[in-house]
């Protein structure tokens, strides 16, 4: 401690009647300097102020280095506080570092009339220093709890409101009022996304966040999956599986929306990769939706290969053959086989099943059935 109690003594004296006009200095500089501090109303500002420079000084005076039970829920409150009016913690810091060198340097200039000699001065700045850096800890802590908490929140209001868009629950006028408040410009159309992630940040891939003031769009977490709405179809090629609705208005959204996780389980499905909407997919989604076709399709085409030791030889040709445009050179390339080979194992199918590849009707069919059985595989 100093070598003159009474100076030591006397200067905080000085400083605590000085506290009102200490605490305007810093207010001032703060909104003048810090955006965070600037709409917070100067009279509140001023007397929350006040009450830490007061605190400051108390504990200066005592010589103390760390804070009590009291200060602890004191100090959080202020953290707390300047969270939840939009500070970020990085000027909170920086605040508390105005106002200490303010409160030095008013001691510097009231220590010579009060008796408080140098060395008075420096152990005023380093029992000052050694409280607020304890301080400032609780105050961070609380800050960004109070962050998480709020960021939790809003994860949370974003989320209902994207799924009440989305399915179709949310009152037309709640949704224009919610939407509007994050930038979403409620009477244009919109494409519904749902995304099933595979590693990467696929919510900034699809364009959900960009460096314009409005947002593009909303997105949220439904099972798992990324659902949301965009203004225009995504592009690119994201990590993992995108399926897209056609453009609707917000209050017909539900209807995009069920098509895109249409597009997006068929094409899961499929274990296929990349953006789909319904009419990319062709029969695909209706192969993946309707079981009972489908089975009925392979007990009526593929049941009879299997009681055959060439069941895989003729699947892997009926496969060669669909993916080569019904061509039978094409296919026989495909497989490295003979085109005599690829006749007879076609003409073995049909007399296995008694259908016909050259019935557009059995062909299609059996393309299903196809299809079907990739699934169950």
């Amino acid at each position: 401690m100093a070598e003159s109690p009474t100076g030591w003594d006397a200067l905080f004296d000085a400083l605590l009647d000085d506290a009102e006009s200490v605490s305007a200095r810093i207010c001032e500089q703060l909104q003048a300097g810090f955006v965070g501090y600037r709409a917070i109303p100067v009279g509140a500002l001023e007397r929350s102020l006040r009450s830490e420079v007061v605190r400051m000084l108390s504990a200066a005076r005592a010589g103390r280095d760390e804070v009590s039970d009291a200060e602890v829920a004191e100090l959080a409150e202020i953290g707390e506080i300047r969270a939840r009016q939009g500070v970020p913690v990085e000027v909170v810091l920086w605040a508390w570092r105005v106002g200490i060198q303010l409160l030095i340097d008013r001691a510097r200039e009231l220590g010579p009339a009060v008796g408080a000699d140098l060395g008075c001065l420096l152990d005023f700045a380093q029992s000052l220093l050694a409280w607020t850096d304890v301080a400032l800890l609780t105050i961070t802590a609380a800050h960004r709890r109070t962050e998480l908490e709020l960021a939790r929140e809003e994860q949370e209001h974003r989320g209902d409101l994207v799924r009440g868009v989305l399915f179709g629950t949310l009152a037309p006028g709640d949704r224009r009022g919610q939407l509007e408040s994050y930038g979403v410009d409620a009477g244009r159309e919109y494409v519904a996304v749902r995304a099933r992630p595979a590693g990467g940040t696929i919510e900034r891939a699809l364009g959900f966040h960009d460096a314009l003031q409005h947002r593009r769009g909303l997105s949220a977490i439904v099972d798992g999956d990324l659902v949301g709405f965009l203004r225009e179809r995504p592009a690119g090629e994201p990590p993992g599986i995108v399926g897209v609705g056609p453009p609707r208005t917000l209050d017909r959204l539900a209807e995009s929306f069920r098509l895109a996780t249409r597009a997006l389980v068929t094409a899961d499905a499929f274990g296929l990769s990349g953006i789909y909407d319904v009419a990319q997919l062709g029969l695909r989604p209706a192969v993946v939706a309707d079981d009972d076709v489908g089975d009925a399709l392979c007990r009526r085409y593929l049941d009879p290969l299997a009681a055959t030791r060439s069941a895989g030889e003729l699947t892997a040709t009926l496969r060669a053959y669909f993916e080569s445009g019904l061509h039978v050179e094409r296919a026989a390339e495909r497989l490295f086989v003979h085109p005599n080979t690829m006749r007879y194992r076609l003409g073995r199918f049909e007399e296995l099943t008694g259908a016909s590849l050259r019935d557009p009707v059995a062909a299609f069919e059996v393309w299903w059935a196809l299809e079907r059985a990739s699934l169950r595989a």
